[in-house]
């Protein structure tokens, strides 16, 4: 009794070990201060230079992180099939992990890039002229996006011509997460976390602004639903349709896709279209399903644009009524 009262006491509030827990947070606080390090001197160099050094070490990090590569390697082969040989499934990782690196490296330039510098590397005419018509109409924008080429230009190339929001994962560690939307504010993005919920969202379309959602992951703790994603079912986050339908806002799907010599096109779709049948939750069905199809479309076009090593499809539908049978205990508990 005695052993099994001093183990109890040894656990952290989230069931963790504190030993366990301590070297978690001894890890993330070398690797923030070494990230700091090597980013600050990487931020002095041309962006051609970062680009391709970051590319490299993150080119280590697929070769010796296995778990990420078989993920996404085992994610390609399920999507894909037959239809693709198993060198192509091998280059397509490898890409994947060196854009990645690209990404950051851009990313930490962007803030101090002149205005015509950023403008010039990426083709966003037709954005632009489609935005634009959009938010004559007063609703604001629902832009519906994924981790695909690099999301955080697209964001920062929107907020250069448009008000912008983006709806954001608060990052599991404090100091991460305060540099990320430190760098976000300063390029006039304005962020909201997922926990505040729907309002502050439903304000900014209110306010004409251009909402930017990363919506392809699988996250549990937000509504979702149901719906065919590459083929496979999948839980989506039911915000972006939720939002567009409840505020009568346009809703278009927005990917960025990285060409040579570091510049980007960023494709816009049409408006997709509101279904009305006086059926909320079949309307929201609906519509998620409608932008999940272009997205998917756009991802098997340009595989190596998307990180294929997130979990999209770990919820299953008996999953997700365990999680929410033991969400409802814990609140009738508290």
């Amino acid at each position: 009794m005695k052993g099994n009262s001093t183990s109890r006491a040894a656990l952290t509030r989230r069931g963790y070990p504190v030993e366990r827990r301590f070297r978690k947070l001894l890890k993330r606080h070398l690797a923030y201060w070494l990230g700091l390090l090597i980013t600050g001197v990487l931020r002095e160099v041309s962006l051609s230079l970062c680009s391709w050094a970051l590319s490299r070490i993150f080119l280590i990090w697929y070769l010796f992180f296995v778990k990420y590569r078989r993920r996404a390697l085992k994610h390609l082969r399920q999507v894909f099939e037959d239809t693709r040989s198993e060198d192509w499934y091998w280059r397509v990782t490898r890409t994947m992990f060196m854009n990645l690196g690209r990404n950051l490296a851009e990313f930490l330039h962007i803030p101090r890039m002149p205005r015509r510098r950023l403008v010039s590397l990426v083709d966003g005419g037709s954005f632009r002229e489609t935005i634009a018509g959009a938010l004559a109409e007063g609703r604001g924008a629902v832009c519906v996006t994924g981790h695909i080429g690099n999301w955080e230009l697209l964001a920062a190339y929107c907020a250069k011509f448009f008000p912008t929001a983006v709806i954001a994962k608060r990052i599991y560690f404090d100091k991460f997460d305060r540099e990320v939307v430190k760098r976000r504010r300063r390029l006039g993005i304005k962020v909201i976390y997922q926990e505040d919920g729907l309002r502050p969202v439903v304000g900014a379309l209110r306010s004409n602004r251009v909402v930017g959602i990363l919506a392809d992951q699988d996250i549990r703790d937000v509504a979702g639903v149901f719906v065919h994603f590459l083929g496979r079912e999948a839980y989506t986050p039911i915000a972006p349709a939720a939002l567009a339908i409840s505020g009568n806002s346009p809703l278009f799907v927005v990917c960025v896709e990285r060409l040579e010599r570091g510049r980007h096109r960023i494709f816009i779709s049409n408006r997709v279209e509101q279904p009305r049948t006086g059926d909320r939750d079949a309307d929201r069905l609906e519509l998620t399903r409608r932008w999940c199809d272009v997205i998917s479309a756009f991802i098997c076009e340009h595989p190596r644009q998307w990180v294929w090593f997130h979990r999209r499809w770990r919820t299953t539908r008996s999953k997700a009524r365990d999680f929410a049978s033991q969400r409802g205990q814990n609140t009738r508990g508290n």
